[in-house]
């Protein structure tokens, strides 16, 4: 029950003021989703100093892991002004196993540095919960723009579901591979693409000679193409390979 105090303020009038008492509130344990970040320093982020946050470590495939998968990282660290892509070092441990040990390696087209990592965790035979440990510069080389090494870290507790908890069709999918004289077609069994995949052929290869043409520069390498059966945005998607969406419909 709240508690009604009178309090009165020179040359003011006598006004009731209201003070609620706290009260504790028992909270049930829950299921622990598949990412999730152990607490950490919620300080202000010192706006000159490399930092890691929560929410710059991303797993992918998502929304799920599933054993089996081969798990990509995506480590968007803050970096202050002088401190350059390369010389910020990504250490990520799987429990006790170290996994990587790399540079941040892209560039968004927005200008933003981060790491990506991809399929860096094979999750075969690891159903079950996992703790990720992601920190960057952990040898503590950058003197000048890290002086704080409290901000480079972010623990995360992570599920890998069993693989028999995926719909039948998915767990039957596998990645299907060909090539042609220009290109590495990859698809995925069971779409659209694989049942087109002997047109699909044909069809590379003659436009990427056309391109080749046109543009009167040589088929100097194998390029990869992935078909997939999903419409991405456009949003400053990008990537070395080409990926084309390919469905039943316009």
């Amino acid at each position: 029950m709240p508690t009604i105090v009178k309090e009165v303020a020179g040359g003011g009038t006598d006004e009731p003021t209201i003070v609620i008492e706290p009260t504790v509130t028992a909270v049930e344990p829950t299921d622990i989703p598949t990412n999730v970040p152990i607490p950490t320093n919620t300080a202000a982020t010192n706006t000159r100093d490399l930092s890691l946050a929560d929410s710059g470590v991303t797993l992918l495939p998502v929304p799920k892991i599933y054993e089996g998968d081969l798990v990509t990282f995506k480590i968007a660290p803050f970096l202050p002004e002088g401190v350059g892509i390369n010389d910020v070092r990504v250490q990520i441990f799987v429990d006790n196993r170290q996994i990587l040990k790399e540079i941040l390696n892209w560039r968004s087209l927005g200008g933003d540095t981060y790491g990506l990592y991809e399929w860096v965790w094979n999750t075969s035979g690891q159903a079950g919960q996992h703790t990720i440990t992601v920190t960057v510069d952990p040898d503590d080389q950058i003197q000048v723009g890290d002086e704080d090494q409290n901000n480079n870290q972010v623990v995360m507790n992570v599920t890998v579901h069993p693989r028999t908890d995926l719909d039948p069709l998915d767990a039957e999918s596998a990645w299907v591979t060909e090539s042609n004289g220009c290109c590495t077609l990859h698809v995925v069994s069971g779409t659209t693409a694989y049942r087109d995949l002997g047109q699909l052929l044909e069809l590379t290869d003659a436009a990427f000679l056309e391109a080749a043409e046109q543009l009167t520069e040589p088929l100097d390498q194998q390029y990869d193409v992935y078909f997939i059966d999903r419409v991405l945005g456009q949003g400053g998607y990008a990537t070395g390979a080409m990926v084309v969406s390919y469905l039943d419909r316009n």
